[in-house]
């Protein structure tokens, strides 16, 4: 077996039909073979009976020749026919018709393995390591590949850790607490945090994208995933957190030094919800001070050397 077999664990098919139609060419994706064969045969006869000089009688007959007859006996249907004057013909005609439509069906890895082979004899993407980020030697909308390794980082699980917890203890618990620590101004409460925070949970991963974190060295990538492009659909995306694999890409962000990746942008609120899980760390300091277990510090923003990628397949 060769060790550099790998097994496909992520694949974007929208984006890879949309590349392979631009680099190689459009594919048939149809097949099917059709064909009708159709033979009919007519027999007719005409009998002339005269009787005097100004009188003329006609009789005729026809009968229809069925097509599995190889021969066929006609004196029984002209025995009908007494005078010795009759007339006949034979028609018959043949159909044959082959409709032939061809249907090519490829596995989505087939098409993959083809459009990156293709980019990579014409020298469309490259392979790429932490040292290429930490010397900024990468450019936004290059196609790379690159090792890394999965990350247990998640910003949308630490929130949904902290929805599971208030949920836990119940709310309204919880909001005595703070009942003789809050002046009659503030209205916030963590009943009104937990409803913020499952907010914020729905835009983390509105249509099933999620932000997920990889380590390459010291380095970070994040990739914007979408959940449903994973091979396994009963899988979870973090039962193979902490392993390596190999990603295959579109760079869409390369910070400079003293940049960031914030992994709030996706809400399209970044500075609101930064300011929000700022204002609720003290409350998140009373649980603590109550024995409660908590999430450490949320990472929000990911500090250079990283790199923001949209993958279009990902195998270990």
């Amino acid at each position: 077996m060769k060790d550099n077999f790998f097994m496909p664990i992520y694949l974007n098919r929208g984006l890879v039909l949309d590349l392979h139609s631009i680099f190689i060419d459009g594919s048939i994706e149809s097949t099917s073979v059709r064909f009708v064969r159709g033979d009919t045969e007519h027999l007719k006869l005409q009998n002339y009976n005269k009787t005097g000089k100004d009188f003329a009688e006609k009789t005729s007959g026809s009968y229809k020749v069925p097509n599995d007859d190889n021969e066929y006996d006609f004196s029984t249907h002209c025995s009908k026919f007494n005078s010795k004057d009759f007339s006949g013909n034979i028609e018959g005609s043949n159909t044959n018709t082959n409709e032939v439509t061809l249907r090519k069906i490829s596995t989505n890895f087939s098409i993959f393995n083809n459009l990156k082979n293709t980019m990579f004899r014409d020298h469309m993407f490259r392979e790429i390591s932490k040292e290429d980020i930490i010397n900024e030697d990468i450019k936004c909308g290059e196609y790379v590949e690159f090792n890394c390794g999965m990350s247990s980082l998640s910003l949308l699980n630490d929130v949904n850790n902290i929805i599971d917890i208030l949920e836990c203890y119940d709310c309204t618990e919880l909001d005595k607490l703070i009942e003789k620590k809050e002046n009659e101004n503030n209205l916030t409460n963590y009943s009104v945090i937990l409803k913020q925070l499952k907010l914020l949970s729905s835009y983390l991963c509105k249509n099933d994208t999620v932000n997920m974190v990889t380590n390459i060295g010291e380095c970070r990538a994040v990739l914007n995933v979408n959940l449903d492009y994973f091979s396994d659909k009963h899988a979870y995306m973090y039962d193979t957190c902490d392993t390596a694999c190999k990603v295959f890409g579109k760079v869409i962000k390369m910070p400079k030094k003293g940049e960031e990746i914030c992994l709030l942008s996706k809400t399209g609120m970044s500075d609101y919800y930064r300011k929000f899980l700022d204002s609720i760390s003290p409350y998140l300091a009373v649980l603590k001070e109550n024995n409660i277990v908590m999430p450490n510090n949320l990472v929000i923003d990911i500090e250079c050397p990283a790199i923001q990628v949209i993958p279009i397949a990902m195998y270990l």
